[in-house]
């Protein structure tokens, strides 16, 4: 069973193999976007061990989410 972003349906009793039919399916949905290039090596001894976030911006279903944060260049 494919993904459905209909179900479960507003007030239904919850099922559990139509609940692990929309992980599965949800799972099978990330597993095929496809894997970019790495990035550039970073400065070494330098890494970032934690962030805020500043802000997500959602959109319609089936777009993509931004989010955005700040670095001050400070380490702690």
């Amino acid at each position: 069973m494919a993904f459905n972003p209909s179900l479960p349906t507003e007030l239904t009793i919850a099922d559990a193999a139509q609940m692990r039919a929309q992980f599965t399916g949800l799972f099978d949905l990330i597993q095929t976007i496809p894997v970019g290039p790495a990035g550039p090596q970073g400065v070494a001894g330098v890494s970032v061990t934690g962030a805020v976030v500043d802000g997500v911006t959602t959109g319609n279903p089936g777009t993509p989410a931004a989010a955005s944060a700040a670095f001050d260049g400070r380490r702690s």
